[in-house]
């Protein structure tokens, strides 16, 4: 008896008659296999992972919190057939990036979230287009805590994926009163160029009838999220086109404080100049130790 490289029995000429009605069915339940339940599971739990010749047709699963990484080999190393198709299904809260080889072209690629599925298939000897369709409404990308850290850095969480994108921020405490920042961050470095522009109203302490506006222009700093002081604080940022190529806008609603201190606001703004961003950092205007924990959400039409 032989075996095919995706597992499947076949007889020899070498092989006894008596052997064929037992691999005659292991044939045909291989076919049934594949016709009504695919090629079957690779489960993989770490943080990244290389596509092997085996893969071919099956679904391969990623299951980790921490980002994950899905390899995409080149034919020199794994020579899978032109139109092979690989799927893969996202079920940790990390995203998972699917990468290219040195020498693979990869088109259309995204960063898939938990519970997004899509496949990858091969056009050509080192071309493949990924085919995802992450879940339509509000779908979380990634979740990041930090305790007495002079800032916080979430990387990768932008993406083609998604136009608009969903940050809540929950501070806990700042060691220092000072407002929260927040600049927009590309390939693990932040953007701290004099291209941050926001306003908006804020009602300082409790009980005030009184709202005061500002206006802040070419600021180095970031936008500011709103949360100011060193009582707990909580912000919903609205990021508007992150990832694309054209001027990033936001808006921010925050309160912060306790007791009678409060401070609520209403920040919206934009970066004056059109860069591609896949991450932020949070950090405060005076140095602080931060505590507290960021969730990013991203928006996807029905």
């Amino acid at each position: 008896m032989a075996t095919t490289t995706y597992g499947t029995q076949y007889a020899q000429s070498s092989d006894l008659v008596s052997n064929w009605p037992g691999v005659s069915l292991n044939v045909a339940d291989r076919i049934d296999d594949v016709s009504f339940k695919g090629n079957g599971l690779n489960d993989q739990t770490g943080t990244s992972y290389t596509l092997v010749l085996t893969d071919a047709g099956k679904t391969v699963t990623l299951n980790n919190a921490a980002a994950v990484t899905l390899t995409v080999p080149t034919n020199a190393s794994v020579a899978y057939e032109t139109g092979t198709c690989i799927y893969f299904t996202n079920k940790g809260a990390g995203a998972v990036t699917i990468a290219a080889a040195g020498g693979v072209t990869l088109n259309n690629n995204q960063t898939v979230s938990q519970y997004s599925s899509g496949m990858l298939q091969k056009l050509d000897t080192d071309t493949w287009v990924v085919v995802s369709a992450p879940p339509s409404g509000l779908t979380l990308i990634t979740t990041s805590t930090f305790s007495a850290a002079a800032s916080a850095s979430v990387n990768n969480c932008f993406s083609a994926t998604y136009d608009q994108y969903l940050i809540l921020v929950k501070m806990t405490t700042m060691s220092v009163s000072t407002s929260l920042y927040m600049r927009l961050r590309v390939s693990g470095g932040d953007n701290a160029s004099s291209n941050y522009y926001f306003s908006g109203p804020e009602a300082a302490t409790s009980l005030t009838t009184t709202i005061s506006a500002s206006r802040s222009a070419g600021l180095t700093t970031g936008f500011a999220t709103g949360i100011n002081g060193t009582m707990p604080g909580g912000s919903s940022i609205t990021m508007h086109s992150p990832f694309l190529t054209e001027k990033t806008r936001y808006n921010a609603a925050a309160i912060s404080g306790g007791g009678t201190d409060v401070s609520i606001s209403n920040l919206g703004g934009m970066m004056s100049v059109t860069t591609s961003y896949d991450g932020f950092t949070l950090y405060g205007a005076a140095a602080s130790n931060l505590t507290g924990s960021v969730r990013v959400y991203g928006y996807a039409l029905g």
